[in-house]
């Protein structure tokens, strides 16, 4: 590939299998931007052999499928891992989408004409930093490495929102450097939770019920306490002890299923440096008791209005642009977002 070539693009590949042996060479493109190889050629007045450098930009944005239950650990960790629904809703529209290509209504439908609408619509958009006012505020789960990659991955989600809905977010430009910036609202917090929960998060009914049971006395006693010591839920640790006495169950059964909540990363646990003696704290706080699927450690973005008003004051100088609708954005271009990839540019 040329140096640019692969720059702001989507490389699709069908199946995972495909790109085996480049494997390594797409994990350096996802991580560093950027892939660089040395290799040696014959000089075609000497014959002698020498050393070029090749190099091809990104960013890239990778789409692979695979068929596989267990897709490359390390690529997967890259991206977001999306998975086939295998509910008989979905087998049926399936099929009603087969059988539709045999009418005279669906024969007319070209895909091509429809990925063609799809590219246009995406290169009406801009290549804008984007800026969360509350990122600092944001939570995400830090109790395992692999956690450091999925919050990048949440950022940029969160970023991706902001960015299509550029035309209704409010810009601003930095004076730093010039660039214009969208901001970003509490509602594409909201939908970026959504989404990360449907795609990593975990379902209550898959719990036994004892474990669901505790799970929820567990919530409610911290909940409590919270409010009676006037402290926050992340800070609030609990002993076997005290957590038997507060819900009434019995030493070996709490245990048991506190040991398999631990294994499934809804609890955690701390040495005390007391012999043998643990802490507990607990990661769930009450998310997906409707049957919802859960993401641990991502924070209420309703809590986050309250600070609306004082996350106005950026810490780097803004000039305002306002748009009215349907005012087209001055200097709009096709879309090439910027070589860093989304994030915030201020």
């Amino acid at each position: 590939m040329g140096r640019t070539e692969l720059r702001q693009k989507i490389l699709a590949v069908a199946e995972e299998e495909g790109v085996t042996e480049a494997a390594y060479a797409l994990k350096l493109l996802q991580s560093d931007g950027r892939l660089t190889i040395a290799t040696a050629e014959k000089q075609g007045d000497t014959g002698r052999q020498r050393t070029r450098e090749y190099t091809v930009e990104g960013p890239v944005a990778m789409l692979l499928t695979t068929t596989a239950d267990t897709p490359d650990a390390e690529l997967a960790g890259r991206c977001l891992v999306l998975h086939v629904s295998e509910q008989p809703e979905q087998t049926a529209a399936i099929h009603a989408r087969q059988r539709a290509a045999y009418t005279l209504s669906g024969a007319a439908t070209d895909c091509d004409t429809i990925r063609g609408l799809h590219q246009n619509a995406q290169r009406l958009l801009e290549p804008l930093g984007v800026v969360i006012p509350w990122a600092d505020s944001l939570t995400f789960r830090a109790d395992q490495t692999g956690m450091r990659r999925d919050h990048a991955k949440y950022l940029s989600l969160i970023a991706s929102i902001t960015l299509l809905h550029q035309v209704q977010r409010e810009q601003v430009t930095p004076r730093r450097d010039g660039k214009r910036c969208v901001v970003a609202t509490i509602e594409d917090i909201q939908w970026a939770n959504r989404l990360m929960s449907h795609v990593m998060g975990s379902h209550l009914d898959s719990l036994l019920p004892q474990m669901r049971q505790l799970l929820v006395l567990a919530d409610d006693y911290l909940q409590q306490r919270s409010v009676a010591t006037e402290t926050a839920r992340h800070e609030l640790r609990f002993t076997q002890r005290e957590l038997r006495e507060a819900i009434g169950w019995s030493d070996r059964p709490l245990r048991r299923q506190l040991a398999r909540l631990i294994e499934l990363e809804y609890v955690v646990a701390y040495r005390t440096g007391r012999g043998n003696g643990r802490e507990y704290q607990l990661l769930y706080d009450g998310q997906g008791r409707d049957g919802q699927p859960v993401l641990l450690g991502l924070i209420d973005p309703n809590s986050l209005r309250s600070k609306a008003t004082r996350s106005e004051k950026k810490p780097c100088t803004m000039a305002r642009t306002t748009l009215q609708r349907g005012e087209p954005a001055p200097n709009r271009h096709p879309i090439r977002p910027p070589s860093g990839g989304l994030r915030n540019q201020c």
